[in-house]
């Protein structure tokens, strides 16, 4: 939006030297067309409306014998943005962060920069920026937005020359400014400073896309890798499954289960669930209490001999915890039995038997 009043600004010739003054500096004997000054757009002549009182109203300038221009406050506030910086020869320009999808680096943090020459509205290539300033020959164009911000097309050439740009919003400041607000805002504050463009983000932003590229490749093979282990896993337990059948059959035949007792009964003396549980109990292969070798239905799934795993049970939930009791019943939880006897019994349980459910 252009501004259409309290004119801050008047521009005066003081020799071969146009000055831009603030209202501030006008004296009081210079009041109206006495200050000498003409609209920085137009160039129309102006007044300098310089009140009696504090309360009378806002020391301004404003147009003599013409119509307001619509567009003298933008204009003023250009002009003496642009000196400011080329007087100052400093600033102190914002943090430069990169980033790439969700990566994330800062570049720079906010700092004050130094110029060691600053030059105005000088083409670089095809782009004319309002502010040219060299530190070590290495240029940053400066840009003040007021009303009108930089459009894509003059993005797209300030990107293709590569040079850094940054813009100073100055489209919220008020009329009633003084000039050390001014100058606060351009020099010493970063918050109307954005970039537009920075040269050193821009490749900082090739590192974080070669990093989110790293990164992206190694979830991708860990997708690979465990979608592989998926259908490896799923090809055995389908395999497993299949022949299941056909394991159970097996296992189920008398023929074959008097052959796993012998083997069973060969490897007894010699087996170390056995050695503890007998021990413990002080009992021998000669001398095996008749709860301790009980025939069950179904027992070939324990993969071992009768007397080791009933001794196993035995020594563990009932030998000497009677005593304990005394004449009270020893509470035995069967559901902590099953856990125990399959952690400990695990590389000899036929699991084919213990899960069935799949089995018709």
């Amino acid at each position: 939006m252009a501004y259409t009043f309290k004119l801050p600004y008047g521009l005066r010739k003081e020799g071969e030297v146009e000055r831009l003054l603030h209202i501030s500096e006008i004296l009081p004997h210079e009041s109206g067309l006495r200050c000498n000054c003409v609209c920085p757009n137009c160039g129309e002549r102006l007044q300098a409306k310089l009140p009696k009182t504090k309360e009378d109203f806002t020391p301004r300038f404003a147009h003599h014998n013409a119509d307001t221009c619509d567009y003298a406050t933008e204009t003023a506030l250009h002009m003496k943005a642009k000196e400011i910086i080329e007087r100052e020869k400093r600033m102190v320009i914002p943090s430069v962060v990169a980033y790439y999808n969700n990566l994330s680096k800062e570049v720079s943090p906010k700092r004050e920069v130094s110029f060691d020459r600053v030059v105005l509205e000088r083409r670089v290539g095809n782009v004319i920026p309002d502010i040219l300033a060299y530190k070590e020959e290495r240029p940053l164009m400066i840009e003040i937005t007021i009303t009108h911000g930089i459009d894509d097309d003059k993005f797209e050439k300030i990107e293709k020359l590569g040079i850094s740009t940054l813009e100073i919003d100055l489209s919220d400041m008020d009329t009633d400014f003084d000039p050390e607000f001014l100058r606060d805002q351009i020099i010493d504050s970063i918050d109307n400073k954005f970039w537009v463009y920075n040269a050193v983000e821009e490749k900082e932003k090739e590192s974080l896309k070669k990093e989110y590229l790293l990164i992206l490749k190694k979830e991708e093979e860990a997708q690979k890798k465990a979608e592989e282990k998926r259908k490896r896993l799923e090809k055995f337990h389908e395999e497993k499954r299949q022949g299941k059948a056909e394991r159970i059959k097996k296992l189920l035949d008398s023929n074959y289960q008097e052959e796993l007792r012998q083997t069973w009964e060969k490897a007894l003396s010699s087996d170390p669930i056995w050695i503890k549980a007998s021990k413990g109990m002080n009992i021998s292969l000669h001398k095996v209490p008749e709860y301790i070798n009980v025939e069950i239905p179904g027992e070939i799934v324990f993969g071992c001999d009768r007397r080791v795993w009933q001794a196993y049970i035995f020594y563990r939930y009932v030998n000497n915890k009677v005593k304990l009791f005394r004449d009270k019943t020893f509470p035995i939880s069967v559901k902590r039995i099953q856990e125990n006897v399959k952690e400990e019994f695990k590389g000899r349980l036929n699991y084919d038997l213990v899960y069935m459910k799949d089995v018709a």
